[in-house]
């Protein structure tokens, strides 16, 4: 059984992103990192360092879990 997925993670990033308005710029710039980094995690080319996910969670207000596991379903923290 795998657990993780860098194009599962890409997409709840990118739907995760959506949901709030945003564009790749604008997550990039409040997470501190390049627009070029979040375009890449998107579309599965890049998986997000260990900080950076941390960072998306508190971010999102979702749990790591959602973010990295492929079949994790609920966002919420528990």
């Amino acid at each position: 059984m795998d657990y993780f997925a860098q194009i599962e993670l890409g997409l709840r990033i990118k739907m995760l992103r959506t949901e709030k308005g945003l564009t790749q710029e604008k997550l990039a710039e409040a997470l501190g990192v390049s627009l070029e980094h979040i375009g890449k995690i998107e579309r599965g080319k890049r998986t997000p360092s260990l900080d950076l996910v941390i960072s998306m969670s508190k971010f999102f207000h979702t749990s790591t879990d959602y973010i990295l596991l492929v079949n994790c379903r609920t966002t919420e923290l528990g």
